[in-house]
């Protein structure tokens, strides 16, 4: 076994550290690469657990304690230690400010981002839009003007509005006045609800009407919880639609209400971890879309 790296995964409020170890058997044959949290590594459970019987620790009280410290000795002195951010939105690194996307950052370099698959869309970069790179930024504002032509204004310049306050939360916030709403849009079936959203969360990434964040099929914590990683960014949350079910209706209607509190005044529930220690907050930190 042959530590890697210790990587520190940062989403703004927890701070937690992996430790990467890639492995080979008795016959030279690579084993799969492991991550582990960092709490996991001295009980040495995850040789088991992630190599199964092609890693075997041999019999002998001190021998597992032996292994540990081997490995460890090793990565003290050979490991690399990499900071990975897990949120969108403005952050302060070495001093100066940059704005968070996945896989990279605007105004400092190097830096490494990872949403997680759920939210893997939200880049800055153009990656997965044919042409991007050829557009300059006149034509990018003319066709951020002409989403009101293939819809009604007073559809078109809520969704604006809100999409580009978003990345405004971080200051406004500090001056006391953050956005304190949902933008709701209602419609009809059919009538490109889904589509519209789409065309302005696309000033965030590469979305579709089939492929935004979020939807009432979700659980109301799924939903916070991305909202809380995505940072001065907006959440699209689709599909908030009528249901012959009594308990399916009762629960979309709890998510709305959960979710209309959470941004209309910013406030998380309180909880306790299992050692009865406070758990930190995870409000909501962008603008959201229902």
């Amino acid at each position: 076994a042959l530590p890697v790296a210790v990587v520190t995964r940062d989403d703004g409020v927890n701070v937690n550290k992996e430790m990467v170890i890639d492995g080979w058997d008795t016959a030279g044959c690579p084993l799969p690469r492991v991550h582990i949290k960092s709490n996991q590594f001295t009980g040495m459970n995850w040789v088991a657990e992630h190599w199964d019987f092609a890693a075997s620790i041999m019999p002998g009280n001190t021998t597992k304690d032996k292994i540990r410290y081997v490995v460890g000795e090793v990565g003290r002195m050979t490991v690399k230690r990499t900071t990975e951010y897990t949120h969108t939105g403005w952050r302060q690194i070495g001093g100066k400010w940059a704005y968070l996307y996945q896989g990279g950052a605007i105004g400092v370099e190097n830096v490494t981002v990872d949403l997680g698959s759920g939210l893997s869309a939200y880049r800055l970069d153009g990656s997965g839009a044919e042409g991007f790179q050829d557009i300059t930024y006149q034509m990018g504002a003319m066709a951020t003007l002409q989403m009101k032509d293939c819809m009604a204004e007073h559809v078109a310049i809520p969704i604006l509005g809100t999409i580009f306050l978003a990345p405004l939360r971080e200051f406004l916030a500090a001056t006391g006045v953050a956005p304190a709403y949902a933008l709701f849009l209602l419609g009809g079936t059919g009538t490109r609800k889904s589509t519209a959203l789409a065309l302005g969360l696309s000033h965030f990434g590469n979305f579709t009407g089939k492929s935004l964040p979020a939807s009432f099929n979700d659980t109301a914590n799924f939903i916070r919880k991305k909202a809380f990683l995505l940072k001065d960014a907006p959440i699209v949350v689709d599909d908030y639609h009528p249901v012959t079910s009594l308990q399916e209706r009762k629960k979309r209607e709890a998510t709305a209400q959960s979710l209309a509190r959470a941004f209309g005044d910013g406030a998380e529930r309180g909880r306790m971890k299992s050692d009865l220690t406070l758990q930190e907050a995870m409000p909501p930190r962008g603008v959201a879309i229902i």
